[in-house]
């Protein structure tokens, strides 16, 4: 089965599934013990030295695994990009996206007063990395965050210097490749060595396609099963 038929496969189980219900495609982790990756994407502190760790954890999540991340850092910001290989939506196979929901709990593990780690939304297409709006996690007790309806302009370049561009990324069926995870992000604007302990769980992103991409997704696999039929007759 060569790759473009094993996504139409997919994607026609989607389309059978939606119904009447209109289900649209949903990318979710609420256990994180694989698949993920990370790299230090923005480091602005003196020599660039600040440091980040990742855990997998398979308790004291919401309600058991999650996701740990720490961030050391002088003055300055560091910003930690983190993906999961498998949450990849292509849109020249798989479809142009309307608008996409996500959500994600998140802990803040040894909050001083007043002080958050930022998390946002992660989409990386063509070596470039985009993020969503900002949600602070201040407390010390699982929260959920969420957002919806968010379309490619919801989304702007994240530049070396932690600052956001104005570019969004291409989610017509001309663009890019696109693979999801988020963003956890640490400043110090006095100096001196700060850590800051956190933890994601149940990180969920649903993508809305473009009206009728299923469903021609779904013909689209009919016709090309009932040729491969023909040619072994």
């Amino acid at each position: 089965m060569n790759h473009f038929f094993h996504r139409l496969v997919v994607l026609a189980v989607l389309t059978a599934s939606a119904g009447a219900s209109q289900a649209t495609p949903t990318f979710f982790d609420g256990v994180f013990s694989h698949g993920w990756s990370d790299a230090k994407l923005v480091d602005t502190t003196a020599g660039g030295l600040a440091t980040y760790a990742t855990n997998y954890l398979a308790a004291g999540g919401n309600p058991t695994h999650h996701r740990e991340v720490s961030h050391s850092y002088d003055f300055g910001a560091i910003l930690v990009g983190h993906w999961k290989s498998a949450f990849v939506w292509d849109p020249a196979v798989d479809g142009s996206i309307t608008s996409l929901d996500y959500s994600f709990d998140l802990i803040h593990k040894n909050p001083p007063l007043g002080q958050a780690v930022a998390y946002r939304l992660l989409v990386r297409q063509s070596g470039v990395d985009y993020v969503s709006g900002i949600d602070q996690i201040f407390t010390e007790s699982w929260t959920s965050y969420g957002r919806v309806n968010q379309t490619s302009a919801s989304f702007k370049e994240l530049l070396s210097n932690g600052t956001l561009g104005t570019a969004s990324p291409d989610f017509s069926a001309s663009g890019g490749i696109l693979t999801f995870g988020y963003i956890s992000a640490n400043s110090n604007p006095v100096g001196g060595i700060s850590t800051r302990l956190s933890g994601i769980d149940n990180y969920s992103v649903t993508i809305v396609p473009e009206p009728g991409t299923l469903i021609a997704l779904g013909t689209a696999l009919g016709v090309l099963v009932s040729r491969r039929r023909t040619r072994r007759q």
